[in-house]
């Protein structure tokens, strides 16, 4: 056969070393003029499924099947028999392709959830491995039983869209399920390994079978800028749920996920979760993973404290919003009409005064309720956001004290009390946060504590925040000299091996070019005015609703390096836990019958592989927002359809009940 005939026989080639006439080399003249012999390319078409590769001696030649990698020896004295025979008999990649006529398909890009059609066509051809890794990703994400498969209506259907795809069990789908979220985890690492510091939130939950569980979330900008919220674990902890067990659950998971450097962790005002904060501070300043060592490692919960909040203030009209409440269920039909034909709602019918009281108090608590929205939001930094609503709420508050109405400042005098008693622990992370906000700075602080404080008090707490800052910055510009340090270092290790082999000019030379980098390092860290200080400095970024804090970092981050590091960290802290806790409790979506079944490991899998998958699109539509804000499309239904006085209790009720705590 052809194939069989030697390739690299010895072929007489032209000379052209004469320059009178060429001469024609013959076979006896070869060993005299091996290197000028011509590479002619191979024939056989064995060579469209091998590649030909050096072996570990550099010279002899091997081919390497391009389906199952096996290497095979070709010496120039063979032919490619064998590697015919095992493409026809042995290679198990190729004898079981598909060896039918190839269909033509759209190409589709993803887009999040979207699947986009594009332009082009391409060859399709079944994939059984990627059809079952799409079941499973389809499973995962839809929050559908494992046991689905198994379901004759289900093979039954994917017996018409595809006979080819072979039945597969609940037990496949759960190994493909671990299968996808190591590689998920892999990747997810390889991100959080490139940022500096990483924020948490942290919850604890119950299955129906009593088994608590620890729900730990990541939020982070990385280097494009993009803020991210990715769930680390969802392990369970052993009861009872004290403080050090829980500070035990999150030290484990952070050395799984190699977590070297925090920012801060947002909680709720459990006191177990105190307790926990305590025990971590102890132990991460020890390893230096904290800011200032640990002075502002806890954030609580904005969303809970406001909850808080409002849930004193509506004690001292509880008999109004008791009433309210119980005559919401009848909210299908008109009240008048209710009144003259059920004698057990004429009797508990909300009265004028219950009515009026609504009113106030639907107004009044608008602005907690919006507040509560916007600090639940998780794509966008909400770090920023944080003092412009808590001066909202403090300016509300003292608009109630001076009410007409005696109720109404009763109310505000004990929402006022529990407010101060948060507003005196509250972090002044969040305070450097607004300072980093080009828009407002320090001015704009400035500005708003000489409205609510005294004069003294209000340049004490501008003063605390310039210092907290400063010393936070410091903090940064030593690490970034370290760090400096440790590069120049290095050059210098590999300028003195170097320098071993070289000239002695270019010792000299190198020396002197040593000798200027050092120096330029050492007037870069003493510069007459520090990064912080420049931005301050210069003027504010003019206010644009469309305005993108985190666009603007990364434009002016070549501007202040070391600045807009910290930046990305301290803008990436979270204010609520709201988001963190609707990747659980949204439509029931961990602890239903079929979760609870699970074994820990599976459901942590789970939840973190649903997480993982469930990209944000960039417009902002989400299909899976959180439940207060599903709530507040329905609300503004209702009012457009009620009657008068039903938007006052819609929106009540919504503030009652979807403050969600």
């Amino acid at each position: 056969m052809d194939d069989d005939i030697n390739e690299n026989y010895d072929i007489p080639v032209l000379d052209s070393s004469e320059n009178a006439t060429n001469t024609v080399s013959t076979p006896e003249d070869s060993s005299t003029q091996t290197s000028k012999k011509r590479a002619y390319p191979t024939k056989s078409v064995v060579w469209n499924h091998f590649t030909k590769e050096k072996g570990p001696d550099g010279i002899d030649e091997r081919a390497k099947c391009n389906y199952c990698k096996k290497l095979f020896a070709c010496p120039s004295s063979s032919g490619t028999s064998s590697l015919k025979r095992h493409l026809d008999k042995t290679c198990i990649p190729y004898t079981s392709r598909d060896k039918s006529q190839k269909l033509l398909s759209f190409k589709s890009v993803r887009d999040g959830d979207d699947v986009e059609e594009g332009a082009g066509v391409m060859p399709w051809v079944f994939d059984q491995d990627r059809a079952r890794r799409e079941l499973a990703i389809f499973i995962i994400k839809l929050e559908l039983p494992f046991n689905i498969v198994d379901k004759d209506a289900f093979r039954g259907f994917i017996m018409v869209i595809q006979p080819r795809l072979k039945v597969i069990s609940r037990t496949t789908i759960r190994k493909e399920l671990l299968n996808i979220y190591g590689e998920e985890k892999l990747k997810l690492k390889r991100l959080i390994g490139v940022c500096h510091r990483v924020s948490l939130t942290a919850d604890m939950w119950t299955s129906n079978q009593t088994l608590g569980y620890l729900g730990l979330t990541a939020h982070f900008i990385d280097d494009n800028w993009k803020l991210h919220k990715k769930i680390l674990n969802f392990c369970m902890v052993p009861a009872p749920h004290g403080g050090d067990v829980i500070a035990n659950a999150i030290e484990l998971c952070l050395i799984d996920w190699n977590i070297s450097k925090l920012s801060t962790i947002t909680l709720d005002n459990a006191s177990n979760n105190t307790v926990a904060v305590r025990t971590l501070v102890l132990v991460l300043s020890r390893k230096g993973m904290l800011l200032q060592e640990g002075r502002f490692f806890h954030v609580r919960c904005a969303a809970h404290v406001i909850n808080l909040i409002v849930q004193d203030g509506l004690n001292e009209i509880k008999e109004s919003v008791d009433v309210i409440r119980e005559s919401f269920k009848y909210f299908e039909s008109a009240f008048t009409r209710l009144q003259t034909r059920d004698a057990i709602f004429a009797r508990e019918a909300p009265s004028v005064v219950d009515w009026k009281n609504a009113k106030v108090i639907c107004r009044l608590l608008k602005v907690f309720y919006d507040a509560t929205k916007l600090f639940s939001g998780h794509k966008y930094t909400t770090a920023n956001l944080y003092f412009h609503e808590v001066f909202a709420i403090q300016e509300h508050l003292l608009g109630m004290a001076i009410h007409e109405d005696v109720s109404i400042n009763q109310m505000a005098t004990k929402m006022q009390s529990k407010f101060d008693k948060y507003w005196r622990e509250c972090n002044v992370m969040l305070a450097i946060a607004v300072v980093l906000d080009p828009r407002y700075k320090l001015k704009y602080l400035s500005f708003m504590y000489h409205l609510i404080y005294a004069t003294d008090e209000a340049e004490s707490q501008v003063s605390l925040v310039k210092y907290e800052a400063f010393k936070i910055y410091d903090e940064y510009v030593s690490a970034h000299s370290s760090r400096r340090r440790r590069v120049l270092q290095s050059v210098e290790r590999f300028s003195e091996v170097d320098s071993r082999t070289s000239p002695l000019g270019e010792r000299r030379i190198s020396s002197l070019q040593k000798q200027f980098f050092k120096m330029s390092a050492e007037k870069n860290d003493v510069g007459p005015a520090s990064e912080l200080e420049r931005y301050l400095q210069e003027e504010n970024h003019v206010d644009d609703p469309k305005f993108d804090i985190l666009s603007w970092w990364k434009i002016n981050s070549s501007k202040y390096p070391i600045l807009s590091q910290m930046a990305r960290d301290i803008l990436s802290i979270p204010v609520s836990t709201v988001a963190s806790e609707s990747a659980f409790s949204t439509g029931g979506r961990v602890f239903d019958k079929y979760r609870s079944s699970m074994s820990p490991g599976v459901v942590q899998a789970l939840v973190c592989t649903q997480d993982w998958l469930r990209a944000v699109r960039c417009d902002g539509n989400n299909d899976e927002e959180i439940e207060v804000y599903q709530h507040d499309n329905d609300i503004e239904i209702i009012e457009s359809d009620s009657p008068d006085g039903w938007p006052v209790l819609v929106i009540l009720m919504a503030t009652v009940y979807l403050l969600p705590f």
